[in-house]
């Protein structure tokens, strides 16, 4: 799957960094950063971030708004066939790349190909599985990229052919996947294209440079096909300093917003209580079940260890109410779609911990033994040893940690060599298939525990094939029933962000994908600001 691993914390915290000097009339945003950010190459991103600055500097066909709904992007407007399978999108006559020359169909004919070839080895190739001749490409079985289901049937004109009605390609072509890319600078310059001077985009704005300490300079692209509305013409992009640090340095003026952390929260809401943007996230941290390990195989024992897990005072206590409780794999808030609930969530947690130990009698072999394995870091370590000491007062389960770097970690997941995991699921399109479609028995790297039930892989199949929006979310729902009934996957957390806003910046808005573009915001020179609220 395409979706972004979050490796153990859910929401990807911006910090502050670097010291800013910033002139009083100054029409310019300074957000901050977690990391250093050098992947400018939508097809060659992996991480939450780097997308962050993608959508200011690319645009696909279709376009995020200020409030996570999508909008036309480089297509004005697009068709489908009656049976779904064939989608045509027109393109805007005034769409140019910031050198000045236009965006064409063709364009994305040639980006398309890219991403989906085994050369470009993108992370996120399969996020176009569902055009036709997609798979056969990426998994080499041919090499003629022209079996890809893209055409132009002009300049403006692109039609998509499907392997299967997808209502949600709109949504979909709003990822960097399907974002476009310059072939005349790849051409020229290869994997160097994306330098600032070489690089070409088609979005709001332009790489205007990048500082040795990681700050990355955007400036408006005078040929966006809307820069007559964008409002501010630089943003600063900052990485650097801790994260502890990030508050402080929005109280001086360095950043105008800053996502907050549980350590911060508190004194945030009390400084600047009308500041403070709250937003759910369609993120969900998990515990993912290698139901082919040991004990795990017995639904009963996966059934005692989900149930008894205290969820809320799990996030009272360790994660600062920075998260709401999951009981459920797809996070509310998608339109159409019921959440399914492990059907013991409403049950008082004595009566849960009561009915666990009675299924913990049947199993066979004393003591009982499982490992977690987890992302190492400060954050990683309270969830996991939580959950570890609820499970040994609980049920007598001695639990042993395995905390690994991100990059074992990842290969860990990817070659099913975990017992239990901690994961975070952060989708990359508002859909419940991105939750549900990494646990088809066919999903390979991407199921895993390596998850197999076929009566869940029919519902997913159905579903995929199924054109009317309210039977398709049935479908969809009942293949999560069937996961979550099974125990298969523990949902702890949903996401919920927490922003500290300046006054001065206009357009950040509650996003559910917690997108934000550039385009979108305005801000008041600060000499023109309120006066700073204090408690």
């Amino acid at each position: 799957m395409f979706h972004r691993v979050l490796l153990v914390a859910l929401v990807l915290t911006m910090s502050a960094a670097a010291s800013t000097s910033r002139n009083a009339d100054t029409v310019e945003v300074h957000i901050p950063l977690p990391v250093k950010v050098s992947v400018f190459d939508p097809q060659k991103i992996s991480e939450s971030h780097e997308f962050d600055i993608a959508i200011d500097l690319f645009e696909g066909l279709t376009a995020i708004s200020a409030s996570g709904e999508v909008i036309p992007g480089v297509a004005s407007r697009w068709t489908t066939s009656k049976d779904g399978l064939v989608w045509t999108f027109y393109l805007r006559p005034n769409a140019r790349w910031s050198n000045g020359e236009p965006v064409t169909a063709e364009d994305f004919v040639y980006s398309f190909r890219r991403e989906v070839s085994p050369l470009t080895a993108s992370p996120s190739a399969e996020a176009l599985s569902r055009i036709a001749g997609a798979e056969s490409i990426r998994q080499e079985k041919t090499e003629n990229p022209a079996i890809l289901g893209v055409s132009a049937s002009d300049r403006r004109t692109l039609r998509v052919v499907l392997t299967a009605p997808t209502p949600w390609l709109p949504m979909l072509f709003t990822h960097f996947a399907a974002m476009p890319v310059p072939r005349s600078q790849i051409s020229r310059y290869g994997d160097e294209w994306t330098t600032p001077g070489r690089m070409v985009g088609n979005g709001a704005y332009t790489l205007a440079g990048q500082d040795a300490n990681g700050t990355i300079h955007l400036k408006q692209n005078p040929f966006f096909h809307d820069a007559g509305s964008v409002k501010v013409p630089r943003v600063t992009l900052i990485s650097g300093l801790a994260p502890a640090d990030a508050l402080k340095r929005f109280d001086n003026g360095d950043f105008d917003v800053v996502t907050l952390l549980a350590s911060s929260v508190s004194q945030a809401r009390s400084e600047h209580p009308d500041w403070i943007l709250k937003q759910s996230e369609l993120a969900t941290r998990s515990l993912i079940v290698n139901p082919n390990k040991g004990l795990l195989s017995d639904p009963r024992f996966r059934r005692a260890l989900s149930s008894t897990i205290d969820r809320e005072e799990l996030i009272q206590t360790v994660e600062h109410a920075t998260y709401l409780p999951a009981y459920e794999l797809v996070a509310p808030g998608l339109a159409g779609y019921r959440p399914q609930s492990a059907t013991w969530s409403s049950e008082p947690l004595a009566e849960r911990i009561s009915q666990a130990r009675a299924l913990m009698v049947q199993l066979p072999g004393a003591p009982v033994r499982v490992s977690l394995t987890f992302r190492d870091g400060p954050a990683g370590q309270r969830v996991a040893s939580a959950i570890a000491e609820g499970w040994k007062v609980r049920l007598g389960v001695e639990t042993t940690l395995v905390p690994l770097d991100g990059k074992t970690f990842l290969e860990r997941l990817g070659s099913h060599d975990f017992e239990l995991a901690v994961v975070g699921w952060d989708p990359d399109f508002a859909d419940a298939s991105n939750y549900l479609d990494g646990y088809r028995c066919d999903a390979g790297a991407a199921n895993f525990g390596a998850y197999c039930d076929r009566d869940f892989d029919k519902f997913m199949t159905a579903a995929s094939s199924t054109i009317d929006p309210s039977a398709r979310m049935r479908l969809l729902e009942s293949a999560e029933r069937r996961l979550i009934d099974a125990d298969a996957v523990m949902p702890i957390a949903h996401g919920l962000l927490e922003f500290v806003v300046s006054p001065r910046l206009k357009g950040w808005e509650a996003s559910p994908l917690s997108r934000h573009p550039s385009r979108f915001l305005s801000i008041q020179p600060r000499r023109a600001a309120p006066a700073r609220r204090r408690i």
